[in-house]
This record gives C-alpha cells, structure tokens and sequence, in this order.
C-alpha cells in the first residue's frame, strides 16, 4: 500500500506445450466445398497443393488424417486479475461516525492473452485422461470488469 492505494495483478503462462486443435481438423478437414474458410485452398487435380490436404471425411491419402498439420504451439501468457483500491484515509472516515474503514477498487479478470494459437483458448480445460492436449472448441474465460466498495463498521 502506497499512501492509500493498492494494487495486485496475476499473470499466469505455459510454455512449450502443443495443442491439437480439433476444431481446424473438422473446418479444414470435412467442411466440404461449400463450407470452407477463405484462406483454405486444398489439393484438387488443377491445385496440387503441398500445405492444404483435400476436404474429404476418411483417411485416404492426401485427404485428412490424424497429423501433426493441426498440431500448434500452445505457448501463452495471460493476465488473470489486476486491481486497483484506494483507501480514504482514517482521518476523513472516521469523521461520519459510522465507519471505520472505507476502500474503493476497480479490478479486471481475464483482459488480456498473448499467444499465437489460432483456437479460442489456449488454456484447455477438462477433456479427460485421453483428451488431455486436444482443444474441441470450448468456450474461453470470460473477461469481466468489476467496481466495488470496501467498508468496515
């Protein structure tokens, strides 16, 4: 606490680990030529593209497979919480009568990640033994804006 105001932050990150984004595999992979994303080009006999396999369902050559083409790098850094109080001074509260103590404070969850996946969170959570590194699209953690007072009788 610095005269008055206090402050807290919680940053929390991975490094290194890998992600199977399923949600790519099933966009990329079964979306059929009516349903593909614009920066998708996959293989066809005029297009014999060496990055993007053909949209097909099954494991038939150059066609979608379980490979490593969706496995991404699950590496981030995220802020979880900061908060900002201040305390009115005792001197000041002390003269409703009422009160001891009085603190006002803004804080954030959430507001911001920085990494390089192309899911919607690279922070997986659940899946099971077996699901453990696989990202099937679930939802990202909220962000919230929080404003509050503190005080104490």
């Amino acid at each position: 606490m610095y005269k008055g105001f206090d402050f807290t932050m919680f940053i929390t990150s991975v490094y290194g680990n890998k992600i199977y984004n399923v949600m790519r595999t099933s966009i990329e992979g079964m979306g059929g030529p009516d349903n593909m994303p614009g920066y998708f080009t996959p293989w066809t006999w005029d297009n014999p593209s060496e990055t993007d396999p053909r949209p097909v369902k099954g494991t038939t050559d150059n066609a979608k497979a379980q490979t490593d083409r969706w496995l991404e790098d699950g590496s981030f850094i995220r802020l979880k919480n900061i908060q900002l109080g201040y305390t009115i001074p005792e001197s000041l509260v002390s003269k409703t009568g009422i009160l001891k103590e009085f603190r006002v404070y803004v804080s954030g969850q959430n507001l911001v990640t920085l990494t390089k996946y192309k899911g919607y969170d690279p922070e997986l959570t659940g899946g099971g033994v077996f699901g453990q590194g696989n990202d099937g699209g679930g939802y990202p953690p909220v962000r919230a804006y929080m404003a509050g007072l503190q005080f104490s009788f």
